[in-house]
């Protein structure tokens, strides 16, 4: 049924009045692929494509440089079907791939160049389409443990992660390591990539539910409840009771933030000497204060940190088959039901990932 068929999600403009909570409308539309394919290009079937915040974040034009008729979505996973030169690409067609949203960030591992954007907003494509028309070098092998389904959850939230966890944060086996927020993308994640390198890993939540999974499916040692008004109380007592009657140092080593706001402060708080906060986010509020003297004294580090570089990106793919990492995923859905992925990300109550089926249509398999 898709023999030059292109589906498509794409931003609308004359819909964007509505103030809703799900921002400007998108609609399906069949989009051409370009023939032929721009220089060092792939055109990779997608057979998995997640939601990222961002997506919403863009329909609400709460993120810079919205450019309408974009097609949404940044997470791909799928098969190449074709490359635009043959002779030294070719090797890629009919191979399983996971695609790196990040395209042009560069050489330095400071941060990407001025030229670098993401997928799912013009000039680039994205992947919430039958189709995703990308560099070669964005091209990786899918690891072959994971379904297409969970490939998918892997690059925007993925990278985020492993560069706040492992190069701003400079997390290690032994590492104490605070997650806020476990549901979100990025900070299952976090709490994946840490359990797995050995840390020992605390997470935050709003919902019960969710800390509970963390703990008992996920491998934290503990999780406490931040609507509770003691909740940094809380932390420190369970850092006491998991620590050696001989540790001074009382405190995480590492803090994985995506909500910044006014617990910043309490972070802070609880790092212990030399502590790293990496912060990729700022759900929680965009300003905050914060006690110099505790951060001085405490010899404590705030590091901003987004995306990631194509050395990370490798380092990251390799640990996610190493350590053969399962992504958590919440919920798949055909593309038709594309109102009902975009509220559970409204709602809030999920944990993992919200995934399309792009091989599923209205329901039935291709």
């Amino acid at each position: 049924t898709m023999e030059g068929g292109n589906r498509a999600l794409v931003l609308t403009k004359d819909a964007c009045n509505d103030t809703g909570l799900l921002g400007c409308a998108i609609t399906t539309a069949h989009q051409p692929v370009p023939s032929p394919l721009p220089p060092q290009s792939a055109c990779v079937r997608v057979h998995a494509a997640s939601l990222n915040h961002r997506d919403l974040w863009i329909r609400r034009r709460m993120y810079p440089r919205i450019k309408f008729d974009s097609v949404l979505g940044c997470d791909a996973a799928g098969v190449v079907e074709s490359v635009n030169d043959q002779e030294k690409d070719g090797h890629w067609v009919g191979r399983r791939v996971v695609v790196n949203a990040g395209v042009g960030w560069g050489t330095s591992p400071d941060g990407p160049s001025a030229t670098f954007n993401i997928l799912g907003m013009k000039p680039l494509p994205g992947t919430f389409a039958d189709r995703v028309v990308v560099p070669v070098e964005n091209l990786s092998p899918m690891p072959s443990h994971l379904s297409y389904i969970q490939a998918a959850c892997i690059p925007c939230a993925g990278i985020t992660a492993w560069r706040a966890l492992m190069t701003k944060a400079q997390a290690k086996p032994q590492s104490r390591v605070l997650v806020t927020g476990v549901g979100g993308g990025v900070a299952v994640f976090a709490l994946q990539f840490a359990v797995a390198l050995g840390a020992k890993v605390w997470v935050t939540s709003s919902d019960e539910g969710k800390l509970r999974t963390a703990v008992e499916k996920l491998g934290a040692v503990a999780g406490v409840n931040y609507t509770k008004d003691d909740w940094p109380a809380q932390l420190k007592e369970s850092l006491r009771a998991h620590s050696t009657k001989e540790d001074k140092n009382v405190g995480f080593d590492c803090v994985i933030d995506g909500s910044g706001g006014a617990s910043l402060n309490s972070y802070v708080d609880l790092c212990a000497l030399g502590g790293k906060i990496a912060v990729y986010g700022a759900t929680g509020g965009l300003q905050t204060t914060i006690n110099l003297p505790v951060l001085f004294l405490k010899q404590v580090e705030v590091r901003g940190s987004t995306m990631g570089s194509p050395a990370e990106w490798s380092d990251m793919l390799r640990f996610v088959a190493q350590h053969e990492i399962a992504p958590v995923v919440h919920t798949v859905l055909p593309l038709d039901r594309f109102e009902d992925a975009f509220s559970i990300l409204t709602v809030g109550k999920q944990l993992g990932k919200v995934v399309f089926n792009m091989e599923e249509i209205k329901g039935a398999a291709l």
